[in-house]
């Protein structure tokens, strides 16, 4: 059985284990620059198999969230998979 990693996940690992990303120190605002500048690395959002994105809002208890909403192409009948991990919704944003 080939057990090779996922090559969107290994990027992930290795920008992580390279240090720098989240050093301890570091303010919220210099993680989410170091984040931003190392998302492209882990993924292209053009890659994606969507066939449009529509950017949306939904009432929050702070107000306006922003939400994304990823459509297939209307002749495909694909699985559904949502991520609701935040991390501590801290330092990512909508993009990335």
């Amino acid at each position: 059985m080939d057990r090779a990693l996922d090559p969107q996940l290994a990027a992930v690992l290795e920008a992580v284990a390279g240090g720098g990303m989240f050093d301890a120190g570091i303010g919220y605002e210099e993680m989410r620059a170091r984040f931003e500048a190392t998302a492209p690395l882990m993924w292209d959002p053009a890659k994606l198999p969507v066939d449009s994105t529509t950017d949306r809002t939904i009432d929050g208890p702070a107000g306006p969230l922003p939400i994304r909403v990823y459509r297939p192409h209307p002749t495909e009948r694909l699985p559904v998979l949502v991520y609701f991990h935040g991390g501590g919704f801290t330092i990512g944003s909508i993009d990335t």
